[in-house]
């Protein structure tokens, strides 16, 4: 019986050492803190935004009828015949450092069996940064003000033609204009000469850690001879990929 009083007291004893408590008068504060901690896992969204430009009324407005979407129209089929788009953004939020890769096919044509392709190429930028609201007066909102090239990129093989290339087509005008008030570069026409053994990607590393980022794709795309590619419909994807950056 003895032996177990003692080990019962050890019990207690131990029990009362691993416990952290303060004791003295209420004259003085006693006080205690309990620690508290979380971690935050990286994460990121990322979406894409069409913004329109209205040359009747002169406004900008983000697109809430077409979808996101490059539609080069239709082409005639002659030889050498190009066209340019864009208006799209690619939408970037993050809380960490991270890297966005740029990738795109070539324009192919849609038939079953058929493996036709158009000579395509894209050239990807960030742009100044995020504008909200739902329409902006002949100035185009940040989302496609391109302040810092990242680059061309694309499928293997030779870049579009520049014979023919419609000098008010699409958002042509408008965008040279307003990139001239505004001081920032658009897109050259890729070097119809430049031949890519291989596809190439192009990638930017954002350090900052955490924020908002936008950022502009244009298209180039033309036939090549008349028999290059036959007719009918012809779709392409572009994709941005996002991943932790060190």
């Amino acid at each position: 019986m003895k032996k177990i009083v003692i080990w019962a007291m050890c019990l207690v004893l131990a029990l009362a050492s691993g416990a952290l408590a303060k004791e003295g008068s209420l004259n003085e504060e006693l006080t205690e803190q309990v620690p508290v901690s979380v971690t935050i896992g990286p994460y990121a969204k990322i979406w894409v935004q069409r913004v329109e430009f209205d040359g009747n009324l002169l406004w900008w407005h983000f697109s809430e009828v077409t979808p996101p979407g490059m539609n080069f129209n239709p082409f005639s089929g002659e030889a050498g015949f190009g066209r340019f788009a864009d208006g799209n953004c690619f939408l970037l939020e993050t809380n960490t450092n991270v890297a966005v890769e740029f990738s795109g096919t070539a324009l192919t044509h849609t038939g079953a069996g058929i493996e036709d392709t158009m000579l395509t190429r894209y050239w990807a930028a960030q742009s100044e940064g995020l504008d909200s609201g739902d329409e902006w007066w002949l100035f185009p909102p940040k989302q496609v003000r391109p302040v810092k090239e990242i680059g061309y990129f694309g499928p293997a093989g030779k870049a579009p033609r520049a014979d023919n290339i419609p000098s008010w087509d699409d958002l042509d005008w408008i965008l040279k204009f307003v990139a001239n008030l505004l001081g920032y570069d658009l897109p050259l026409w890729p070097d119809e000469n430049d031949h890519w053994s291989e596809a190439k990607n192009v990638s930017i590393d954002l350090q900052t850690g955490n924020g908002f980022y936008a950022f502009q794709v244009f298209g180039f795309v033309s036939t090549d001879e008349i028999s290059s590619q036959r007719a009918g419909a012809y779709k392409a994807t572009i994709t941005a990929t996002v991943s932790a950056s060190n």
